[in-house]
């Protein structure tokens, strides 16, 4: 039996482990090639781990984003809804839905999840409304 560390950044993170039937088979090149499967196997945990935390990364900024985007967003649309109280009361009705069925997709949405087509035209179809009497006033 061989028994090889894995390594990853320096430390020990687990072991290849090869089982021969007769240990006279053991030869220095099937050493040599088990060796040379271990720093293989090494290699792709640590490229692994990279792309975990690269990923990670993405979705910690995209979330840093979408926090920054939104209360700036909510602003203009109270606004929106604030103005259109008075000389449109069923204009801002319909802007209150809009509103609620927009923050509740985007607290129901997963930070891993992908949004279709057809979800985003939705989103897009009520975000909209929100934003043309700020658009109209600048």
């Amino acid at each position: 039996m061989l028994v090889i560390p894995l390594w990853e950044k320096g430390v020990v993170t687990g072991t290849l482990k090869i089982y021969y039937c007769h240990a006279h088979q053991i030869t220095s090149s099937l050493q040599e090639m088990a060796v040379g499967l271990s720093q293989i196997i090494s290699t792709q945990l640590e490229v692994s781990r990279a792309e975990q935390l690269r990923e990670m990364a993405n979705k910690a900024e995209l979330r840093a984003l979408q926090s920054k985007i939104n209360p700036h967003f909510l602003f203009n649309a109270l606004n929106a809804i604030s103005s259109s109280i008075r000389l449109n009361p069923d204009t801002a009705r319909q802007l209150i839905f809009n509103l609620s069925r927009y923050l509740r997709y985007n607290i129901e949405l997963k930070d891993d999840e992908q949004i279709d087509i057809k979800k985003s035209c939705i989103k897009l179809k009520t975000i909209l409304p929100l934003s043309r009497p700020a658009l109209a006033t600048s």
